[in-house]
């Protein structure tokens, strides 16, 4: 039962936590806001850029579809574009 309490009180927290502030809570201070603040900013953030991720794909998917296919056998030969590139 000694060791239990001695455990408790090892885990009681003391003064010294107040004069030390982990780098998440200051810089929700420097901003202005809580941590959760900065955590909902975040993942606000992450959802945006996802967002973005899939029109862009979704817009490279569309001018892919509207490329015709392309084939150079309709073209000049090998032989007229050498001659072409004589004159």
């Amino acid at each position: 039962m000694v060791a239990a309490s001695a455990e408790a009180a090892r885990r009681r927290p003391t003064g010294r936590a107040d004069t030390r502030r982990s780098p998440a809570r200051i810089r929700a201070g420097q901003q202005g806001t809580s941590v959760s603040g900065l955590v909902r900013e975040f993942l606000v953030s992450l959802a945006e850029i996802d967002d973005r991720f899939h029109r862009l794909q979704q817009l490279q998917d569309e001018v892919l579809d509207e490329i015709e296919p392309f084939s150079g056998r309709d073209r000049l030969s090998r032989d007229e574009v050498h001659e072409r590139a004589l004159r």
